[in-house]
Order: C-alpha cells, then sequence, then structure tokens
C-alpha cells in the first residue's frame, strides 16, 4: 500500500518529506529542481545500483566515502564565480 502526504504551505519538515518520499519521487523532484533552475546538481545518485555501478556497497557506502569532495565542489564554484 502507498502512503499518501498532503503537503501544505505550512508544511516546513523536508526531512520527514525526505523519509517518505520512494527513490523514483526524490529523484523526479530533484530532476523537476533543476529544470526549474532551483537547484544546480553537477551529478546526483539516489540508489543502491548507481553506487554499486563506481563500486561501492550501497548509496550509504558511497556517501560516506565521497563526502569530503563536496567542500571542494563548493571552493572551486566560488573561485569560478569570482
Amino acid at each position: 500500500m502507498t502512503k499518501q502526504v498532503i503537503a501544505t504551505t505550512e508544511d516546513t519538515d523536508v526531512a520527514a518529506l525526505a523519509q517518505i518520499l520512494n527513490e523514483e519521487q526524490i529523484s523526479a523532484l530533484i530532476y523537476n529542481l533543476q529544470y526549474l533552475n532551483k537547484i544546480c546538481v553537477p551529478q546526483y545518485y539516489t540508489n543502491d545500483d548507481q553506487a554499486r555501478y563506481y563500486g561501492f556497497q550501497n548509496l550509504e557506502d558511497m556517501n560516506d566515502r565521497t563526502s569530503h569532495y563536496y567542500q571542494h565542489i563548493d571552493e572551486d564554484m566560488f573561485l569560478l564565480a569570482e
């Protein structure tokens, strides 16, 4: 059975929303936000199959082992924006 959630403008708990959405819905949300120019995502991964393709055990393992790269991306973006 699928959970049905009705979100209102008062809903601000993004973490709770992320727990409710399945992988396909999260991927669609990210895609649409990027399409609407609300976010810029150079590359993102949303499931364990993508992580395993690159040699990781699962998405959590990929996040744990690559999280330090995001700091360097931010630093590079600031340099490019100057």
